[in-house]
């Protein structure tokens, strides 16, 4: 693997000379300093390619590099940084040495050798967990490192560790003890972190326990031959593989006790750890061997107790469920009535009567109290003005009733009616006989010929008390229409202030440097409900649809290079964060891309589970079925490499398909995916698996016509697998299988030897197909 920034001469005034290797974000390169004339490790990150809160969290975890390696001698030093264009650079202490990894590749180390290494690296860490300083203006008490593994431990002459790479070191605080972090290399990784994702000091110890373990016994203590076998050894606390017969036990008891299931069964501090290494380095006996008083021989001999096959439950996760939210108002499906609820009866009953008496006059006052009690003065102005119309637009009614009854019972009908008006309320005109409505018209004299103009007033006035009976209804039915508008607005502004409110929180949660997501997801649906103004909860979901996208990049991130670290943990998060972001945006191609890619991951381990569980139909069409669900992602993102890793995983390791395998990988470099050790072991497999397939197809065709094809096609596998192997030496499960492939080849030629004689032109062809043949099949 070679940085494009090989071929560069410079960055900044630093002379490049050679790659050393990539982190998370960016590439490591050994520069010259011409100004202060020495070596560096110059860490390089393009600035337009890189996630901003990932390079801001780069740039806090070098601060914090920076000053623990004043208290840290295994710390390498961070000298200066700067910006070069788009390049943001770190200029680090180059430690010069061999990588823990290389030495193991080699053989177990010797017992004494092992524990001074860790040793030393466990003094490392108890100064890292009490670490307490400032940066960038904020406390921080203690850091993790989180990423302790061999390939990160450099040795140096007299075995001096110098551990490398705090790219993902976290900080404890007073508040927040622990912090959570899907990424870490996985067999370094302990239960709890894949069960919760829990990143502590814990991890850090259990990791260097990994270590040791792994130095003297030269593998890693838990078995499993892919990741996923791997993880759930890891997860369900199955029994570490046995240390050689020659340790001592003093330290089977510091690995057992570094590696047990249960945390409190663990050593709890780096200190209590460096003791007993110390102890073990001089021959001392082991201060933790001894039984505790305050735990009891009971709590002593519990150490050595079988494993439990199954996690037990945290305090956290015994609390009771919280009591389930109540149930909405009847009256929730009528906007109106659940406006007017939410605003309260005793607001609605001041307004009501602060309305009605506005109607007859009394509007300030009234008006002013009402809307004292509501608590709500500009819609209270908004409910006076409205009652003034009313009341203007019942007087017209009125006077249409007045021209009605003059058009159709004559003049004394009208004027009755006035009458009625002028001298008393609504309730005494019901009661009112004739008589009392009964008078004389002025110059009419009362005993003329002519009809009197009352006579017609008695059948005008008994029309009269129904149609004011109607108008005041329709007054009342006024006012109330106008309390639920004033409620309905009081309600639609209290709900938009709420809903900006709980924007501004969510954005302000969303620029933590960890932000809960999934808490802010849930918040985010609930504030979304009552926005009626912005679709988007005033523009916050874009921002949420970013912080998702790029937290489930970065664990879809975690599943390249030689060691990925994704568990299926990793997969439900990404998947989970990926299908709320495409809720947010769902015409975003890439986004659902992204989360058939998480997807398929699910159903091709779900698939792994069946097979191991004997159901190897079932098993089939799963990955099938995940198959599937990659290419359809691959369709959606064409230029997108990642959906091809997946694919050679199932044609590598579920449906054995060499020819397959071989043309995803040409997909993978025609999209600009480096291939690398892993891409190369997949190959070697499938090479692997194809000649053993081909060998027992010609074992059944003995003696028949196809027999010597086969085993020359099982030859030329097999023979591939074995340089393919020769290429990756030390990784992973590289040796046993090129073992494996070596015997079955040297079987296969034997019985070619028997049954065959190869020619000249034969040996000519299988030489240069040796020597022109790379891996990928091109």
């Amino acid at each position: 693997m070679i940085s494009p920034l090989v071929g560069q001469e410079t960055v900044g005034r630093f002379a490049i000379k050679d790659f050393l290797g990539r982190g998370a974000i960016g590439d490591v390169l050994l520069a010259w300093d011409p100004r202060e004339e020495r070596l560096v490790a110059l860490k390089v990150v393009r600035v337009a390619r890189t996630d901003p809160e990932m390079l801001e969290a780069e740039k806090n975890g070098l601060s914090l590099q920076a000053k623990l390696a004043g208290v840290a001698p295994q710390v390498a030093a961070v000298f200066e940084q700067g910006q070069d264009g788009d390049l943001f650079w770190v200029a680090m202490e180059y430690v010069a040495g061999s990588d823990l990894s290389q030495l193991l590749a080699k053989g177990p180390l010797a017992e004494e050798r092992a524990t001074g290494i860790t040793l030393e690296l466990v003094s490392m860490l108890e100064v890292c967990h009490g670490f307490v300083a400032e940066v960038g203006g904020r406390p921080v008490y203690g850091i993790v490192h989180g990423d302790i593994k061999p390939e990160n431990i450099r040795l140096q002459q007299g075995d001096r560790v110098r551990v490398l790479d705090f790219g993902i070191a976290k900080h404890l605080s007073q508040t927040r003890r622990f912090t959570v972090n899907l990424f870490g290399s996985l067999p370094y990784t302990p239960p709890e972190r894949l069960e919760r994702g829990v990143v502590d000091r814990h991890s850090d110890l259990w990791a260097a326990g990994v270590v040791l373990a792994a130095m003297v016994s030269g593998r890693r203590p838990f078995p499993g031959n892919t990741p996923e076998e791997l993880e759930q050894a890891i997860r369900h606390g199955l029994p570490r593989l046995p240390l050689p017969a020659g340790c001592s036990p003093g330290l089977a008891h510091v690995v057992d006790r570094a590696l047990a299931f249960e945390v409190g069964r663990r050593y709890q501090t780096a200190a209590e750890l460096k003791s007993d290494l110390a102890a073990l380095r001089e021959g001392r006996p082991l201060p933790s061997a001894a039984p505790a008083p305050a735990r009891g021989a009971a709590a002593a001999a519990d150490l050595h107790a079988t494993r439990r096959t199954t996690r037990p439950l945290s305090a956290e996760e015994m609390r009771p469920p919280p009591p389930p939210a109540p149930p909405p108002p009847n009256n929730a499906a009528d906007p109106l009535l659940a406006a007017s609820a939410s605003a309260g009866n005793a607001a609605d009953d001041r307004l009501a009567e602060g309305a009605a008496e506005a109607a007859d006059g009394r509007l300030a006052g009234r008006a002013a109290d009402a809307t004292e009690s509501a608590g709500a003065a500009g819609a209270a102005a908004v409910m006076v003005a409205g009652a003034a119309d009313a009341l203007e637009a019942t007087r017209r009614t009125e006077r249409g009733l007045l021209e009605g009854a003059e058009g159709a019972e004559g003049p004394a009908s009208a004027l009755a009616l006035h009458e009625t008006r002028r001298t008393g309320p609504a309730p005494a005109l019901a009661t009112a006989t004739a008589s009392d409505w009964a008078f004389t018209p002025i110059g009419v004299p009362p005993g003329g010929g002519a009809p009197e103009p009352a006579a017609a007033a008695p059948a005008a006035l008994s029309a009269a008390p129904a149609a004011l009976s109607a108008v005041r209804q329709r007054r009342r039915l006024r006012r109330a229409v106008l309390v639920l508008a004033g409620a309905s607005l009081i309600v639609f502004g209290a709900s938009q202030l709420r809903a900006w409110n709980q924007a501004q929180q969510l954005r302000h949660d969303l620029a933590e440097v960890h932000p809960d997501l999934d808490a802010i997801v849930q918040r985010y649906g609930d504030a979304a409900r009552w926005c009626w103004l912005t679709p988007d909860l005033f523009g916050v979901g874009d921002d949420l649809r970013r912080s998702l996208a790029a937290a489930a990049g970065r664990i879809l991130d975690s599943y390249h290079g030689d060691d990925p670290t994704t568990t299926l943990r990793g997969w439900e998060t990404a998947y989970r964060y990926l299908h709320a972001a495409a809720q947010i945006a769902p015409r975003d191609r890439s986004l659902r891309a992204r989360m058939l890619y998480a997807r398929a991951h699910i159903d091709r381990i779900a698939a792994l589970t069946l097979r191991n569980q004997g159901e190897r139909k079932k098993s089939l069409d799963g990955s099938r079925e995940a198959a599937a669900e990659f290419q359809e992602a691959a369709r959606l993102d064409p230029a997108w490499a990642d959906p091809y890793l997946g694919l050679a995983r199932i044609y590598a390791y579920d449906t054995f398909d060499l020819d397959a395998l071989q043309k995803t990988m040409g997909e993978l470099g025609r999209r600009g995916y480096r291939l690398g050790r892993r891409e190369t072991a997949m190959l070697a497999d499938g090479l692997r698996m194809q000649g053993l397939a081909l060998e027992a197809r010609a074992q059944r065709a003995r003696g028949r016509e196809g027999e010597i094809d086969l085993l020359k096609q099982a030859r030329d596998a097999l023979d591939q697998a074995v340089r393919d192997y020769d290429e990756i030496s030390g990784y992973a499960f590289a040796a046993s299988n090129r073992a494996e492939a070596a015997a079955h080849l040297a079987a296969v030629e034997s019985r070619l030897g028997v049954i065959h004689q190869a020619g000249f032109w034969e040996r000519v062809s299988r030489a240069l197909s040796r020597e022109f043949r790379r891996p990928g099949g091109a």
